[in-house]
């Protein structure tokens, strides 16, 4: 596999004819094949919101909850929002660079309505889904993304919508701008949700936090990664990354855990807020080891595995098979609600 090296560090040498047709066939072909490393990270993302998921919802998710095994599963829920957020740092590091397609959000759309219309069709086929389905509930799956069914994609078709303005935005302004204006919408989205539900407890609603504003932060903050840092690092540079992306990572649950601690000593509802600090979706840990762990992956030599980038090509066609509200309806009735013994 080709390594690639910073552009400041490249230095020119003379090349013989055959050796610069090599050299360009690579750079060619680095460029129209994605790299397999930040595509492994986005199944990995994936892995973290199906682990969320089947925590808060899945067919036992009151005996892990609450249950003995309620610190594994603080485990599994803490990561399921850093997933989401590093599947948005992914779309804005490539598509900064992309010109505006109405192919992109239709094909979206057309994977959305697809899975919606499946998982329809299949609790129509199960009767002890079908008995209980309303009429509300079908309409909903005939419009999944105006009922917003999948709040993310409803999110991420909206986010494709304004990318060529957050694009043209990016490429206009200078990097002291851009920088400033990331740090303005992450301390009014993140940083100041935080500190309030903290101290207050009340995660329900918070000040400033605006899903489609957070996702346009996270989108500009990976395109100024794209556009103003070098696609490579010194060994000291990457493990510092390495670093702060376990000290990061380790806090999400050490900070759930922390609550629960104090729930049971003092069983006092107001440590309820300390959740906030590492399991919403504005938590500034999980941005933080989001940010963390996709420049760690970034800066590795790339690399090009078919397999990866085949399988990370369904991921989000599993996210709207697992994520749709029929799934678990489904899955209990076919295989039964049980619980392990306590």
């Amino acid at each position: 596999m080709p390594k690639l090296t910073c552009t400041a560090a490249a230095q020119p040498e003379e090349l013989s004819l055959p050796q610069i047709k090599t050299e360009r066939g690579k750079r060619m072909e680095l460029k129209t094949q994605r790299n397999s490393n930040i595509e492994l990270l986005r199944i990995i993302a994936m892995l973290m919101i199906i682990a969320h998921h089947y925590v808060s919802c899945g067919l036992s998710a009151g005996y892990l909850m609450d249950g003995p095994n309620r610190w594994l599963a603080s485990l599994l829920f803490s990561y399921g929002k850093t997933g989401v957020n590093v599947f948005i740092l992914i779309t804005g590091y490539y598509m900064v660079n992309m010109s505006f397609s109405i192919k992109r959000p239709l094909k979206i759309m057309g994977q959305v309505w697809f899975y919606s219309l499946l998982m329809l069709l299949v609790c129509l086929l199960v009767p002890a889904v079908s008995e209980q389905m309303g009429r509300n509930q079908i309409l909903t799956a005939l419009f999944p993304i105006c009922s917003n069914e999948y709040w993310f994609a409803t999110q991420y078709i909206l986010l494709l919508a304004v990318s060529p303005f957050l694009n043209r935005f990016a490429h206009s302004v200078g990097e002291k701008q851009l920088t400033l204006c990331v740090i303005v919408l992450v301390i009014f989205n993140s940083v100041i949700p935080c500190v309030f539900a903290a101290l207050s407890g009340n995660m329900d609603t918070v000040p400033f936090y605006s899903q489609p504003v957070w996702f346009a932060a996270l989108y500009l903050m990976a395109a100024r990664i794209r556009l103003h840092s070098p696609d490579c690092a010194a060994r000291e540079e990457r493990r510092s990354h390495v670093s702060a992306a376990v000290v990061w990572g380790v806090s999400i649950p050490a900070w759930a855990w922390l609550r629960q601690i104090l729930f049971a000593v003092t069983e006092r509802e107001r440590f309820h807020g300390f959740l906030s600090l590492s399991q919403m979706d504005w938590s500034i840990f999980g941005i933080m080891f989001a940010l963390e762990l996709f420049q760690c992956v970034r800066l590795m030599e790339p690399q090009c595995r078919r397999w990866i980038n085949l399988l990370a090509s369904f991921s989000f066609g599993v996210y709207l098979l697992h994520a749709h509200p029929f799934f678990f309806a489904v899955k209990a009735a076919v295989f039964g609600q049980t619980e392990p013994a306590a």
